[in-house]
């Protein structure tokens, strides 16, 4: 189940999923949020925000914020410059921008953000 846009095509998620179980699983903190079953997780990779999901049952409770908010400054991240809903969420905890990208698998630009001085 997905919520987050821009729409992207089936092959890109399949291959994030082989990416994480076989490249970033072990490399990667991890921190579940457990309602009955995975509400949402976060994981990072040092500074680096790798993942943050919040199921869509779910989203709008404040567990996104929890999850981030577990975590101490300086944080990065990327996110597609199509999804609002999260650039909205990032902007609320404090997050500027400081730059742009390419997703090369799919051609959609991603904005690279960070938390209290993070490069």
């Amino acid at each position: 189940m997905r919520s987050s846009p821009p729409d992207l095509p089936e092959q890109f998620f399949e291959t994030e999923r082989a990416n994480i179980q076989g490249t970033y699983l072990d490399k990667v903190e991890t921190t579940v949020a457990d309602i009955d079953g995975v509400a949402g997780f976060i994981s990072l990779l040092g500074h680096n925000v790798a993942a943050l999901f919040v199921h869509p049952d779910h989203q709008g409770c404040g567990i996104g914020s929890a999850l981030l908010t577990a975590f101490k400054a300086p944080l990065r991240l990327e996110v597609f410059e199509a999804n609002q809903r999260a650039r909205a969420f990032y902007h609320r905890h404090g997050f500027r921008q400081t730059g742009t990208r390419v997703h090369e698998e799919t051609g959609e630009v991603l904005l690279l953000l960070a938390l209290d001085g993070a490069p």
